[in-house]
């Protein structure tokens, strides 16, 4: 992937619709150095939120906001996003089961069949 802090957000949302990517999660949200600007583009067919900012981006191409109880306005869903199913215990960090089979794994990488990356840049 190219640098993409060096991009223009249009460029950015280019760069990820021709990679096809198949989900686009925001990590910045509202905070220093987001890429929301390229979240409105829609480059990819969904799109969620998490982590940097604990509240609605405010953009009606976002689908989901992943959260838990915690982060979830009480007794609904936030408004702009679609119905997610809510995660237990999450708050701001994802632990796998300890089960769980490493993502190379999955017969879903080996085809291809779901790409996802993160734009957040590292300053």
């Amino acid at each position: 992937m190219a640098k993409n802090a060096a991009m223009s957000d249009e460029e950015l949302a280019a760069v990820i619709h021709n990679d096809s990517i198949d989900v686009l999660v925001d990590l910045a949200g509202h905070t220093g150095g987001n890429r929301l600007v390229a979240f409105s583009y829609k480059p990819a067919p969904v799109q969620c939120t998490y982590l940097g900012y604990p509240n609605t981006t405010g953009l009606d191409t976002v689908d989901y906001r992943i959260t838990d109880g915690r982060g979830r306005p009480a007794g609904g869903r936030a408004i702009l996003y679609g119905e997610a199913p809510q995660a237990r215990r999450l708050l701001l960090c994802y632990s796998p089961p300890c089960d769980a089979p490493d993502a190379c794994a999955h017969e879903a990488m080996a085809k291809r069949l779901c790409l996802a990356r993160s734009i957040r840049s590292q300053s």
